[in-house]
């Protein structure tokens, strides 16, 4: 099968953005692979794993743009390269102001200090992270760090450096955030409101503004600050932070918190602190019990109304679980629900440090997995970005001669894949075709407005046979009844 590699001109681009290329230049007749990224080590040795030649860009530097296409035959190749450098050229970033010209700024602390921004984004691998982060706190911005792979002793560095100058670090690995309405990263379109979110998890932060959308209850601000920082080795620095910056805002009559992880004297300091404040504090911590996103939405809602929940009538038969999730926060609360019914779950921990599609397939086992775990997304985009690695196992799954239940998420809003239900819809078709006694069952994510459109995304997954819920606690309760249902 015919593949190119070659390399773009010089000059950083958003890793988020590389990726969305790559997924559209996958959609072209005939592409099979296609990888678009900095050429950073990791990512080269990423395309010597999906077997292309690295014969020629070598030499390549970490701040250009490689790009390496396999396909059917030559058009196909021609296709996809048009393509990708068309929307190269499309995501260069212009001068911004101040600037010495195109190039942008030299570092960090320079483009704070010229611009006046109080607010910086960092987005770069996660070994450089923490320097530009503590870069642009100390020319005086808060910051968001989009980037993983920073250390635990590097967090607690960069929030205590911002906690003493009055500033926030949202993140590393913070995906979600929406200051006064402009949503960053992946985010969905929610009204506004008076409803402050902090949220130590990303797609938790996502569920619960969408459901509170639903209630037509809307957000003022949602403050994402990472997935560890209310572990103990952190100790909810930024959470602190946050609730006292949303305490201050004339915007902001209710604060709710949520968190997938926490640790004991975190969740004491936090609840401490939400005592004192003048604003009304729902916590949603992991030593508050039996507490789901969606009960969590009802107690800020106050008076919440119906989710969106379709099931098709079909005869179910017992068998494993399969759960395959591009949310961290999703699948731990899937998994708390199972669990506390008696199901004995297998996670990402089962499959070892690298696993594969047809690895984690193979498991007889009830089992859910947080596919956005950093051992698939190694050198891979995201799953909310690219379904491929989800399609690949829901690919393995059918073609195995055994029952499954399938369970997952489908995350919609900015930056996520412009159609996810419908990539992996010809997917479960494939899987629920014959009599086998299988069901599908998705959590839908997502609000009217967002640019994927809900009612499609439902539409789709429906038609495919899949049944469908608003409410990814409900979609949870919904699989348990089935594998503890004796055979059809």
């Amino acid at each position: 099968m015919p593949e190119t590699v070659g390399v773009r001109s010089s000059g950083y681009t958003d890793s988020v953005v590389l990726m969305q290329i790559a997924e559209q230049a996958r959609g072209v007749d005939g592409v099979s692979e296609c990888v678009v990224a900095m050429a950073t080590e990791l990512n080269l040795a990423l395309l010597t794993d999906l077997g292309f030649s690295l014969s020629g860009v070598q030499d390549a530097a970490p701040s250009d743009t490689i790009v390496a296409v396999r396909g059917a035959d030559e058009d196909s190749l021609r296709s996809a390269w048009a393509l990708i450098d068309s929307q190269l050229a499309g995501s260069r970033p212009t001068a911004g102001r101040g600037s010495p010209g195109r190039g942008g700024y030299a570092t960090m602390h320079g483009a704070v200090a010229a611009s006046g921004a109080n607010l910086a984004v960092i987005s770069v691998p996660g070994p450089h992270a923490a320097a530009e982060a503590a870069d642009a706190i100390r020319a005086g911005a808060s910051v968001m760090i989009f980037s993983d792979g920073v250390a635990l002793a590097e967090e607690r560095r960069l929030k205590e450096l911002a906690d003493d100058r009055g500033l926030l670090v949202m993140g590393p690995d913070c995906g979600t955030a929406a200051v006064a309405g402009i949503g960053l990263g992946f985010v969905n379109e929610v009204s506004r409101g008076n409803v402050g979110v902090v949220a130590a998890s990303g797609t938790g932060a996502q569920h619960l503004m969408c459901l509170l959308d639903a209630w037509d209850v809307g957000v003022s601000h949602v403050i994402g600050v990472g997935g560890r920082d209310l572990c103990d080795e952190i100790g909810g620095v930024s959470t602190a932070r946050a609730l006292k910056i949303l305490d201050e805002d004339p915007a902001t009559a209710h604060i709710a918190v949520v968190a997938k992880q926490a640790g004991r004297r975190s969740c004491e300091r936090i609840r401490a602190l939400a005592a004192e404040l003048h604003t009304p504090v729902t916590l949603g911590l992991p030593d508050s019990g039996a507490v789901t996103l969606t009960s969590l939405a009802a107690r800020v809602a106050g008076a919440p109304g119906e989710l969106f929940r379709h099931r098709h009538e079909r005869a179910v038969s017992a068998a494993p679980l399969a759960g395959l999730f591009s949310g961290g926060a999703l699948a731990g609360e899937a998994t708390a629900i199972l669990s506390a019914q008696g199901h004995r779950i297998a996670s990402v921990d089962a499959f070892g440090p690298a696993p594969t599609p047809q690895a984690v397939a193979a498991c007889q086992t009830d089992f859910i997995v947080d596919l956005g775990d950093d051992r698939f997304t190694a050198g891979r985009p995201h799953p909310m970005i690219d379904p491929y690695i989800r399609r690949a196992v829901i690919g393995e799954l059918a073609a195995r001669p055994e029952g499954r239940h399938l369970l997952i998420d489908v995350v919609l809003g900015h930056s996520a894949h412009p159609d996810p239900a419908g990539a992996l819809a010809p997917s479960i078709q494939t899987f629920l075709r014959g009599d086998r006694g299988r069901s599908a069952v998705a959590a839908v994510i997502g609000t009217s407005r967002d640019p994927q459109g809900r009612d499609r995304q439902r539409r789709s997954l429906i038609d495919a046979g899949c049944d469908v819920f608003e409410s990814n606690a409900e979609a949870a309760t919904e699989i348990a009844g089935r594998l503890a249902a004796e055979p059809a």
